[in-house]
């Protein structure tokens, strides 16, 4: 009996491999989106506090150096904060574009994966109908083995 034989199972197996690329460097950009995103918001708390350090400085009487030293602090950390948006938002178009890419190779391979499925249920059909026809033709030589015996007890 034959056995089902998929030929283009290299095509489906390279479709499954890109799959699992697509999938890992999908799963490595949202990782460090997450990672950009943790920075840009450490340099927010960096803000924050500085902000809540300068208010308690007002209240007290301070020479001059401290405020200047303070607003030079809060200019460069909002300069960092405004990079990390740049570069979050950059992580985040590279998230979409690997979430793009694994979308398209999980279509692609389920096509073949489809396709598959209905050469295997063609397989099946063939083999069903092979296996009534041999059954037919076992069943004819029987009544054609046993005709002769039947016509001479008859005479």
């Amino acid at each position: 009996m034959a056995r089902f034989y998929f030929k283009l199972q290299r095509v489906l197996d390279a479709r499954k491999s890109n799959e699992d690329q697509a999938l890992q460097e999908f799963g490595a950009a949202v990782r460090e989106l997450e990672k950009q995103r943790e920075i840009g918001n450490e340099l927010n708390r960096q803000r924050v506090k500085i902000m809540r350090d300068m208010t308690k400085r007002r209240r007290e009487t301070l020479p001059f150096e401290h405020y200047f030293q303070d607003s030079q602090s809060e200019d460069v950390l909002k300069k960092n904060i405004q990079t990390q948006k740049a570069v979050i938002k950059t992580a985040e178009n590279q998230m979409v574009m690997r979430r793009d890419k694994l979308i398209k190779a999980v279509k692609e391979r389920k096509l073949m994966e489809k396709l598959k499925y209905r050469k295997f249920k063609e397989f099946i059909k063939m083999r069903n109908q092979e296996e009534f026809k041999f059954a037919d033709e076992v069943a004819g030589r029987k009544v054609y083995a046993e005709e002769p015996l039947l016509t001479e007890n008859n005479q």
